[in-house]
């Protein structure tokens, strides 16, 4: 067999091919399949992947025992190489209006109130509803409220929502983390250290790991780039970059600092901060160092993303609240409850309570139909 039914969403700021898990092949398949559903290549010219790790994503949903479930794929651009060690925020904000599309949230099964809605928090006048989600990779849950058309029982995208690094408009979702802390059973803190120096080939420089949502290893834009945190990464600096994170991906026992590349490209992410400052953002919009409480630059598979990662953001906003931390130490006129962060694209508001992390996103269905591999599965 080589057709099988998929949609493609954005959510957020990345977009991901979504699949109902039983239109997928068996498990051990999964690597082969996802890697030939993208194109395979760095230019995945053969298939849906848009070479950028934001656009080679894939959203794999299923229910059980009346339980909206959530699997989230990272697919390599110039690997055969598919990362399932940590959600993505971002594509999160996506899977509750496939879920609704796809029919698989019917609002008049009462079975489905067990679990998956969340009566309290819908706006059924509005035809506002709000759904429980485990993310199977990190077993957290999450909770996503969002817009849908009652008359063509389809989610609705149209609204006046805009967030930074998407060109257009849509209706509001609002992503709620609940206690996102120990994404890999570690601990927020996987080292049981605040902040640490580590050695690395260029010189001995400090770094936290902090893991909420996904884990994050923080470090001083400074000591790896010559130049502003938003002007280009040079090849060398990304090899720094990538050394550091494999460096804290040995100290949290992922894979060892050899290996780390290939075994846990996604995780722990490498995050730059800085203080605050003046910027251009990639779309051209002026941002004021006042307009933010810290600067942040973050990697998505040794590559600079575009804007920033939803569970990134998550895990910045926890780091916010750790006194000594290297995010503590960045932080400018933060108001309590409420982290702003500047990232290459704008700016992300996020918040923080004793246990969730509140984010706004949108999202939008792109296509619906049928991808054909090369390969049978």
């Amino acid at each position: 067999m080589n057709k099988f039914r998929c949609s493609i969403y954005r959510g957020g700021t990345s977009k991901a091919v979504c699949f109902l898990e039983s239109d997928m092949p068996s498990k051990d398949k999964w690597t082969e399949f996802l890697c030939d559903v993208m194109g395979g290549n760095t230019k995945q010219i053969d298939g849906l992947g848009g070479a950028a790790s934001v656009t080679s994503k894939v959203a794999i949903v299923n229910v059980v025992n009346n339980e909206l479930l959530y699997t989230f794929a990272q697919v390599s651009i110039d690997k055969q190489i598919v990362d399932f060690n940590s959600n993505c925020g971002n594509v999160s904000s996506c899977v509750g209006a496939f879920a609704y599309d796809l029919g698989l949230i019917d609002l008049n099964d009462e079975r489905v109130y067990e679990k998956i809605i969340i009566k309290d928090e819908c706006d059924f006048a509005n035809n506002i509803i709000c759904v429980r989600i485990l993310n199977t990779n990190t077993n957290k849950y999450l909770k996503a409220r969002f817009k849908i058309d009652s008359n063509k029982n389809r989610f609705d995208y149209k609204g006046d929502c805009k967030i930074a690094g998407v060109p257009n408009s849509a209706s509001e979702i609002t992503l709620s983390f609940i206690n996102p802390e120990s994404s890999i059973n570690k601990g927020l803190l996987p080292t049981n250290k605040v902040s640490e120096i580590i050695k690395t080939s260029f010189k001995d420089i400090e770094i936290s790991i902090v893991d909420a949502g996904a884990v994050l290893v923080f470090m001083n834009a400074k000591d790896l780039l010559k130049n502003s945190i938003y002007d280009e990464i040079s090849s060398d600096e990304l090899a720094k970059i990538e050394e550091v994170r494999s460096i804290a991906s040995e100290l949290i026992g992922l894979a060892s600092k050899a290996e780390a590349t290939i075994k846990n490209p996604s995780i722990p992410k490498a995050c730059l901060i800085d203080f605050p400052q003046d910027y251009t953002t990639s779309s051209g919009q002026k941002i004021s160092k006042y307009e933010s409480n810290i600067s942040i630059r973050m990697m998505s598979m040794q590559k600079p993303h575009p804007s920033i990662a939803v569970t990134g953001t998550v895990c910045i906003s926890k780091a916010s609240e750790i006194k000594d931390s290297l995010v503590y130490k960045f932080l400018q006129n933060k108001k309590e409850g409420i982290l702003i962060i500047s990232h290459p694209s704008g700016l992300i508001e996020s918040k923080i309570t004793s246990n969730s992390i509140g984010i706004t996103r949108t999202a939008r269905c792109i296509m619906q139909g049928y991808v054909f591999t090369r390969n049978d599965y």
